[in-house]
């Protein structure tokens, strides 16, 4: 979606001076249905895990995507932190490897894993 957005944006500027205003309203328009798509995203808390759990992105992506703005980055790495501490660590310490049992109905190669 940022190189949507980005695209987009390149496009108005493009349009900015030309006869052809209407495909500059007509982006305009495409700009602003996907920021606000992009904003409900970012509210998500999954986009955040998944960006953050990322072995490419993690964190960075945030800081460098997000530069401009702050607030949203310290949202997202305290919406992952709360993520992390309410709901995986906790079943982290509450199931070890000892209490799974192979299920005796599991196909053979499954139980050899």
């Amino acid at each position: 979606m940022d190189e949507l957005l980005l695209y987009l944006e390149n496009s108005i500027a493009q349009f900015t001076d030309t006869p052809y205003q209407h495909l500059r309203t007509l982006i305009c328009n495409a700009w602003n249905i996907l920021n606000k798509y992009y904003t409900l995203v970012n509210l998500s808390l999954a986009y955040f895990a998944s960006i953050a759990l990322h072995p490419e992105m993690k964190m960075e992506y945030f800081l460098s995507e997000w530069s401009s703005r702050p607030d949203w980055i310290q949202m997202a790495q305290k919406s992952v932190e709360n993520y992390w501490l309410n709901d995986w660590k906790i079943q982290e310490q509450s199931t070890s490897f000892s209490e799974v049992r192979p299920d005796k109905n599991e196909p053979e190669w499954k139980r050899r894993k």
